[in-house]
C-alpha cells in the first residue's frame, strides 16, 4: 500500500502532459445545472402558502354564503374563477417543487 508522498511522486513522474483544448471548459460549463436561488425559492414558497391560505378563507366564506342565497350566475362565475385560480396555483406549485 502506498502512502500519500509515494502516490504524489508516482503521479508526478507518470503524468501525461495536458493538451490545450480551449473548448473543454466551455463545454463542461454549458452542461452544468443552473444554480438555484434559495432566497427566491423561499419567497415563492411563502407567497404560495399565503395565497392558498387567503384563497381558502375566501372560498370558505363564499361557500358558506352559498346556502343562504339562491344560486346565480354571479356565484357560479365566482366558483369557476376560484377553481381555475386554485388549479393554476397548484400547477405552479408542482412545477416549483420539481425545480
Amino acid at each position: 500500500m502506498m502512502n500519500n508522498n509515494e502516490l504524489k511522486s508516482f503521479f508526478a513522474k507518470e503524468a501525461q502532459p495536458l493538451q490545450g483544448d480551449e473548448w473543454f471548459s466551455r463545454k463542461v460549463i454549458n452542461r452544468l445545472p443552473e444554480k438555484k436561488n434559495r432566497k427566491a425559492q423561499g419567497v415563492m414558497l411563502v407567497t404560495f402558502l399565503l395565497a392558498f391560505l387567503i384563497g381558502g378563507v375566501l372560498y370558505l366564506s363564499i361557500f358558506d354564503s352559498l346556502f343562504e342565497t339562491a344560486i346565480t350566475l354571479h356565484t357560479i362565475l365566482i366558483y369557476i374563477t376560484f377553481i381555475t385560480v386554485t388549479g393554476i396555483m397548484f400547477y405552479q406549485m408542482v412545477k416549483f417543487a420539481d425545480q
